[in-house]
């Protein structure tokens, strides 16, 4: 099943205490005293840094999304629901974090649990290694979420993000407990390598140049030199891990079904790529498409949160 979407409403209103879309993905912008504590807490959105706005109200506390230093382990629940029935766990895209998934979050608790990764490198791990490996890392979240497998499981991930939540199923397969559903977002099939692929290992300036063209952060951010530099370590690496992710040959197609989400402008992927997920499993597969590029999920949240919800009220 292949969906277009072509004429879509915004994402909606600002929130109550945080100023992000009613339904949606947090985008970096400048602006004030927090924009200051995030570049002291080292807060990262890729391609850029997570919206941490201020509101009416007056600043939105940094715990409340997650950016406790010393907050332990992988998995972040930004607003805990463990009488749901479901769990949603998120995986961001190259330079992100949990946090991107606040209004997510929000919006979607009423029917799903939600995490959301934090990968290290970033916000309360920011004194850590940074990401480099797709494989380690999802050795890693299988590891941590053995013990909340409990209920059924939606994978999202976006871009990265999509790689590090094929790589998460394969294992949960093995382990006899596969999600319920994989979610792919703004990512080519995992076995539609390029041959080509050497964004991390450019300058500083190079790298800069790829997250503008990826048009996934606020223009003026890339004004202030101190805090892109700040942001640069993480992105690398994370595209480190991407551009280096070789399928396993000897992985199987997951006995669950696929859902893909892209937009139709996207210059990281080709409907061909896409497509090619199809021969990752052996359940169903569909395919959605919405106007826009490699962030058309910022611009169609809600349509897109729909698709989740829709996709996982019918497991």
């Amino acid at each position: 099943m292949t969906d277009r979407f072509d004429d879509l409403d915004d994402a909606g209103d600002a929130g109550r205490r945080l100023r992000v879309p009613k339904i949606g993905f947090d985008r970096a912008e400048p602006g004030g005293p927090i924009r200051r504590a995030a570049l002291a807490v080292g807060v990262q959105q890729s391609l850029g840094l997570d919206r941490v706005a201020e509101s009416r109200a007056g600043p939105m506390p940094l715990d409340e999304v997650d950016l406790r230093a010393g907050h332990a382990g992988l998995l972040r629940r930004i607003h805990p629901r463990p009488e749901a029935t479901r769990q949603l766990i998120c995986f961001p895209h190259a330079g992100g974090s949990a946090s991107y998934f606040f209004g997510v979050s929000r919006q979607l608790s009423s029917a799903f649990e939600v995490g959301a990764l934090q990968y290290p490198g970033r916000q309360d791990r920011r004194n850590e290694a940074c990401l480099e490996s797709v494989t380690a890392f999802a050795d890693g979240v299988v590891e941590e979420i053995a013990d909340v497998l409990d209920r059924p499981i939606i994978l999202f991930g976006h871009s990265l993000g999509a790689t590090l939540a094929y790589e998460v199923a394969q294992r949960l397969m093995r382990l006899g407990r596969p999600p319920a559903l994989l979610i792919a977002s703004g990512r080519r099939a995992p076995g539609a390598a390029r041959v080509s692929q050497d964004v991390h290992l450019g300058t500083d300036d190079q790298l800069l140049a790829t997250l503008q063209r990826m048009s996934g952060t606020a223009p003026e951010l890339f004004s202030d030199e101190e805090l892109m530099r700040t942001v640069l370590p993480a992105v690398r690496g994370d595209y480190k891990a991407a551009e280096t992710y070789r399928h396993p040959h000897h992985w199987t197609p997951l006995p669950l079904p696929i859902t893909t989400i892209n937009g139709v402008q996207d210059p990281e992927v080709t409907p061909a790529e896409v497509e090619a997920w199809r021969h990752h499993t052996t359940g169903e597969y569909a395919a959605h498409w919405f106007p826009g590029g490699h962030f058309y999920l910022n611009d169609h949240a809600e349509a897109v949160m729909r698709l989740i919800r829709q996709a996982g009220m019918r497991l």
